[in-house]
C-alpha cells in the first residue's frame, strides 16, 4: 500500500504504531524493501541502529555538528591569514 501511495506521489505519509518497537519494525521493513529512504522518525527511544539514523533528533545533531565543523575550518583559515600578516610585520 505504501509503495502505491509513494508511486502516485501521495504524501507525506504518517505511520503510527502502538509501541516504539512496532514502529521501528515497520520502518526497518520499509527501508530494507527499498520502498523509500525519505524517512523521519519521531520519538525518544529507538533500539534499531538502522532506524535510529532516521530519527529527527539525530539529524539535527549531525547538522549542528557539520555547521560547527565548517565554522571551525573557516576560523583556522582566518588564523592562517593573520599569522602570515604577523610574519610580514616581523620581517
Amino acid at each position: 500500500m505504501l509503495r502505491v501511495l509513494l508511486a502516485n506521489e501521495v504524501g507525506p505519509v504518517l505511520l503510527l504504531a502502538y509501541t516504539n518497537q512496532a514502529l521501528d519494525h515497520i520502518l526497518r521493513a520499509v527501508h530494507s524493501a527499498g520502498v523509500t529512504d525519505k524517512i523521519a522518525r519521531l520519538g525518544s527511544r529507538c533500539k534499531d541502529d538502522v532506524v535510529a539514523k532516521f530519527m529527527i533528533s539525530n539529524r539535527f545533531k549531525k547538522s549542528t555538528y557539520t555547521k560547527a565543523l565548517t565554522e571551525m575550518r573557516q576560523e583556522r583559515v582566518n588564523l592562517g591569514k593573520v599569522s602570515v600578516r604577523l610574519e610580514t610585520y616581523r620581517s
